[in-house]
């Protein structure tokens, strides 16, 4: 029951920020009045928002947090939910999964009361094989407060997350308005101002503090072998760069990281003391001479290097680092995969200066949030030389990749297949979800790939309804995994077939209103797809629209107003009507009657919409 209601877990980065965390350090937020307010069972502060700039420690006060309430949770009788959110995987960062993590998160605290919560919700949701709703799942929230004295959320880095994210978690997060409820967020000082009134918000600004910048020093001196054979039997020197960092720190664990990187290229004692006489002075300075350094490399290792840099700044989800290797080495007409071609994982980091690294899942990530924005906003003119301009480059090598001659004979007729042919091809399913999004770059670079595409679809071998094992097409896929661009594509395919049933007997268009995907179901009643048509439930549109409770209203609307019949009935014999009521959908109810909905229509039960 907890892994369908949410599969992945925060635990792995946790882990991976205690270990980086230097022991002790952080642990001075406790000594605040702020904390010791919101901490407090009967205090009326309900959330203590920690704020700073980028790379002054938030996460590392976080985990610290996380630690201290994990130490006493069993004994205090305590809830505890922990969301890192992350600016790299934005795609997985949805209101349902954040609030279904928190959800789980919190049933395991207490597995008999808080399994037996989420069972309830599961039941409901089995009923029509779908997954919970975020108005659902803050329901099943809300009841947990009955097993617990006390419940803490915790939520690090709210910058990292979209605009309409934050608003709409927010907003969710206030409706668990039981005093028991406790949120701990950190993010940049600049959403100061949408925080104050969240929930009687107490404030702290984060920066890094000088014994624990001095700890962070000592301690990587002692772990890397660059730096402390640098620093062999010379205490002296130790002591003046330990001194100068944090001096030149202001507050930022992140400077601390670049600066170290730069002295660790060192090869002598002079050559140290040159680089803490050239110490950066703030963020954009460090990275603006880290990518110096990446420049006085050979010429091979610069592009390599700008290639990595220039993927990772712009992908729409992290890079393992098969798929790393593989998108780096793909050239424009390239007709498979070389793996000749590909570099090592080693010389890929070591090219990169520092501003990579390999995290506990396998994959490559940018140093910090920061180094994206910096890099996506100094990147263009840093990349003139090594002609990487747009960003429809990336989307150039997705197709490229799709292109490859070995996927002429269409798609695989067994899931097994599939998998070996994504194990073979690391950065096909990448390829295949995210072309699309990457079509931002210049008008020319938009209509080379629109062409590629194009050619694509004219290949006279390549089928636009071909089918999987459960009978979806490219269309098919392409709605339920919401790419408009796509779908546009593809309904301009002379030899579209806009009515192909699935297994489940639903056409595109019953998939576009499953998903609730508004702007698709505008596009395909443009089309002039059948509306009347029902899939193996005897379901119409509507009535699969009224299992999506509170967001299917203006869907309804579009039916209703395309001549589709308000009142076709079921298996169960119901009208939608019946449906739509049932959930509760007021706004849907409302576009049903003024449509001509029968609100005496009985269903094989006898019951009534009423």
């Amino acid at each position: 029951v907890l892994e369908w209601l949410y599969a992945s877990s925060y635990d792995s980065k946790h882990k991976k920020t205690r270990r980086e965390r230097v022991q002790g350090s952080g642990t001075w937020l406790f000594e605040r009045q702020e904390y010791q307010d919101w901490h407090c069972p009967t205090g009326p502060h309900r959330s203590l928002w920690c704020h700073g700039g980028p790379g002054a420690g938030k996460t590392c006060i976080t985990s610290a947090i996380v630690d201290e309430l994990l130490s006493t949770y069993e004994a205090r009788e305590i809830g505890l939910a922990y969301i890192y959110l992350d600016y790299a995987d934005k795609e997985a960062q949805t209101l349902e999964n954040v609030l279904a993590s928190i959800l789980k998160q919190i049933a395991l605290c207490k597995k008999k009361e808080g399994i037996e919560e989420v069972r309830r919700l599961w039941c409901a949701c089995k009923i029509d094989n779908r997954s919970a709703e975020a108005e659902a799942l803050v329901e099943t929230l809300g009841r947990m407060c009955q097993h617990f004295r006390q419940i803490f959320v915790v939520l690090d880095a709210l910058d990292e997350c979209s605009d309409e994210l934050r608003k709409l978690l927010l907003k969710h997060l206030q409706a668990l308005d039981d005093p028991k409820w406790r949120f701990f967020l950190t993010g940049r000082s600049h959403l100061s101002n949408v925080l104050p009134k969240f929930l009687s918000c107490l404030q702290v600004t984060v920066s890094a503090h000088d014994n624990d910048i001095e700890k962070a020093v000592l301690a990587r001196i002692q772990e890397e072998a660059d730096l402390s054979e640098l620093f062999d039997n010379n205490p002296s020197l130790e002591e003046k760069v330990v001194s100068k960092i944090t001096e030149m720190a202001k507050g930022m664990f992140l400077l601390v990281t670049l600066m170290l990187n730069s002295i660790a290229s060192s090869t002598c004692e002079s050559d140290v003391e040159e680089s803490l006489e050239h110490m950066p002075v703030d963020l954009d300075q460090s990275y603006e001479r880290t990518l110096k350094r990446i420049e006085d490399q050979d010429s091979k290792k610069v592009e390599l290097s700008y290639r990595i840099l220039w993927w990772l700044s712009r992908a729409r989800r992290p890079l393992s680092c098969d798929e790393l290797r593989q998108a780096i080495a793909v050239r424009d007409g390239d007709r498979g995969r070389n793996t000749k071609k590909e570099s090592k994982k080693g010389i890929m980091i070591k090219a990169c200066m520092g501003l990579v690294f390999i995290d506990d899942t396998g994959g490559f990530r940018l140093v910090h949030f920061s180094t994206q924005e910096y890099l996506r906003t100094h990147f263009s003119e840093l990349t003139m030389k090594q002609k990487l301009r747009e960003d429809h480059i990336i989307a150039r090598a997705c197709l490229t990749i799709l292109s490859y001659d070995e996927f002429e004979g269409g798609p695989c007729e067994t899931s097994e297949a599939a998998q070996k042919r994504y194990e073979k091809h690391p950065m096909l399913s990448y390829a295949a979800d995210y072309w699309h999004e990457h079509l931002s770059g210049s008008m020319s670079g938009r209509l080379s790939v629109f062409y590629c595409v194009q050619q694509l679809l004219e290949e006279p071998d390549v089928d636009v309804n071909g089918t999987d094992d459960g009978c979806r097409t490219p269309l098919a896929l392409a709605i339920r995994h919401d790419r408009a661009k796509v779908v546009e594509l593809l309904l301009s395919a002379e030899t579209i077939d806009c009515e192909h049933k699935a297994n489940t007997g639903r056409t595109p268009l019953l998939d576009a209103v499953q998903y609730n995907h508004t702007d698709i179901v505008k596009q395909l009643l443009a089309k002039g797809v059948e509306v009347q048509v029902l899939d193996k439930e005897q379901m119409n549109g509507l009535h699969i629209a009224a299992n999506t409770y509170y967001r299917s209203a203006q869907i309804v609307e579009l039916l209703v107003g395309s001549g589709i019949d308000v009142n076709a009935r079921n298996k169960k014999n119901q009208t939608p009507l019946h449906v739509t009521a049932g959930r509760g959908n007021c706004k849907a109810v409302e576009v049903l009657l003024s449509g001509g909905a029968d609100v005496c229509a009985a269903d094989k039960d006898g019951w009534t919409p009423l």
